[in-house]
């Protein structure tokens, strides 16, 4: 597809114009992707800028030989090239799933799925592949796994997720403040089994669905 990371392959596109290095920033998504596949991108001009003759004499670069103790050598730049693609799995997915002018929930599921394939590593991923993979999904994982469980109550002793169509939540205010009162449908296999409600249970807000704060 055309947002194959391997067809992107933003740190390896022929350079057409000025490009500066782009700083990792803690509060926007993917800058680090974005930095390291940038650097990558324009490595040799970098490290022959940091090269040349008079570098350190001019003052341009006047910590060259510390800056160069730390500069990463072209055998790195391969292996953290090798880890983009990874990388930018999630960077896509992200950037899709953030778009504000048109509906994207119903895309979680099937990019969820996909970083699944993507991020899975394979006999013949080197060893650091392998590590940032498994870390990416790990991650992931984890946040998954707690929505989840933010979002099942108990009901007549089982575990109902919020989202099941078996459960109908609506939130309401009390003395005690804010529940759920939560209507459970045990069959839905005919319609009507559909229209026969099973009894009222109220739960004190656990889910995302109501902040019990307010």
């Amino acid at each position: 597809t055309d947002d194959d990371p391997e067809r992107r392959c933003e740190w390896n596109k022929p350079i057409t114009q000025a490009l500066k290095l782009i700083k990792h920033n803690a509060t926007r998504w993917n800058s680090k992707a974005r930095m390291l596949a940038r650097f990558c991108r324009l490595y040799p001009y970098v490290r022959s800028a940091l090269l040349q003759p008079g570098a350190s004499s001019d003052g341009a670069f006047p910590a060259l030989q510390e800056i160069l103790s730390t500069f990463p050598t072209e055998e790195e730049i391969v292996a953290v090239k090798l880890v983009l693609p990874a990388l930018y799995e999630v960077l896509l997915a992200t950037d899709y799933l953030q778009a504000d002018k048109e509906p994207t929930l119903g895309q979680v599921l099937p990019w969820l799925g996909r970083l699944r394939l993507r991020l899975a590593s394979s006999d013949t991923d080197p060893a650091m592949v392998r590590e940032v993979k498994a870390a990416l999904w790990a991650d992931i994982e984890r946040r998954f796994q707690a929505n989840t469980e933010r979002a099942t109550v108990a009901v007549n002793g089982s575990e109902i997720s919020c989202c099941s169509p078996l459960l109908r939540c609506r939130p309401q205010s009390s003395s005690g403040g804010r529940t759920l009162t939560c209507s459970y449908t045990p069959e839905l296999s005919s319609v009507s089994s559909a229209k026969s409600r099973g009894s009222v249970h109220r739960h004190r807000a656990v889910s995302p669905l109501v902040d019990s704060r307010s």
